[in-house]
């Protein structure tokens, strides 16, 4: 079972990647100085700062489940966000012309891009694997998501692109404007899709994941166990403290004085027993439910336990 410990971390560094990546891009695209970059390259360090906590909670996990694979997991994602670190500190520096570098070094430092997105590439297409495990062993009621490995897929697939054919090849200055070519265009379409295509799964990807730990240990198995009766069952639910004012059989409605008399049987279960059993939770969020509770109180879904 996962620890609160683990779990917060987890969740909180998902959060944190989210905000600071969402952070980045507002500033980004509400540029209106040099000390937005400076800003922007912050909350970028922040983002992999994010990374690295969050292999950290994975770590953690695999210490509370003793599960091989999730060892594997926390290592890739601490190698994608250590590493990541510098190889975008001398790109920036790279860019700003800070470094002064030759063509070649220039696309040596593209490519080091691509060497922390793979070892997070392949973690996170793991970590959905073992999401995916949980939920067949009733223990999460969200799988692993894909968002992360899209994203990262789109990235690698970005800065290969933009390796083979850098910006200044596609983009020419006509009469002081920058204009794409015109063998260039599709391309360029391209690469614009997969720089936004890519931000967008990545957060999303941090999103989903936060919120399938907040959910991982806190659903209780009865949840599962009384939603597979709604839905084998629905035409038949009966409960401790509720009556069906007909029975069903095939296509008839018998009404209950018609049925077969039983002899009398006295209920020796105990008080806590009848309570246990009257236990009732939302199919949608797994809240617990009042006995007579029509509707949850969380998210409105209506309470499928009690007959029509």
């Amino acid at each position: 079972m996962i620890s609160e410990p683990t779990r917060k971390h987890i969740t909180n560094a998902a959060l944190f990647a989210v905000l600071a990546r969402m952070i980045s891009m507002a500033v980004a695209f509400f540029r209106t100085s040099s000390a937005s970059d400076l800003i922007r390259l912050a909350f970028e360090i922040i983002f992999y700062l994010s990374i690295i906590w969050l292999g950290y909670g994975l770590w953690l996990f695999y210490k509370d489940e003793q599960d091989k694979k999730l060892q594997y997991i926390s290592l890739l994602v601490l190698f994608g966000g250590v590493l990541a670190i510098p190889i975008f500190v001398v790109n920036t520096l790279v860019s700003f012309e800070i470094i002064v570098t030759n063509n070649i070094g220039i696309i040596l430092s593209q490519i080091s891009t691509i060497l922390p997105s793979i070892g997070l590439l392949v973690g996170f297409v793991l970590l959905r694997s073992i999401l995916d495990s949980y939920v067949l062993a009733r223990r999460n009621i969200f799988k692993g998501q894909l968002s992360l490995p899209i994203g990262y897929a789109m990235f690698i697939c970005y800065v290969i692109i933009l390796t083979i054919v850098p910006p200044e090849t596609m983009i020419i200055e006509v009469n002081g404007e920058s204009q794409v070519k015109s063998e260039y265009v599709f391309l360029f379409y391209v690469v614009n899709f997969l720089d936004m295509g890519m931000i967008v799964m990545i957060v999303l990807g941090f999103w989903y994941l936060r919120r399938a730990f907040l959910m991982l240990d806190k659903v209780p198995k009865e949840f599962f166990e009384r939603r597979k009766q709604v839905e084998e069952y629905p035409t038949q639910r009966t409960y401790p403290g509720t009556f069906t004012r007909f029975s069903r059989t095939q296509n008839n409605i018998i009404p209950p004085s018609a049925a077969k008399s039983e002899p009398e049987i006295i209920d020796t279960t105990s008080s806590s027993e009848v309570s246990a059993k009257k236990k009732m939770f939302c199919v949608k969020c797994g809240l617990e439910l009042e006995e007579d509770a029509v509707f949850c109180a969380n998210c409105g879904e209506k309470n499928p336990y009690l007959t029509k």
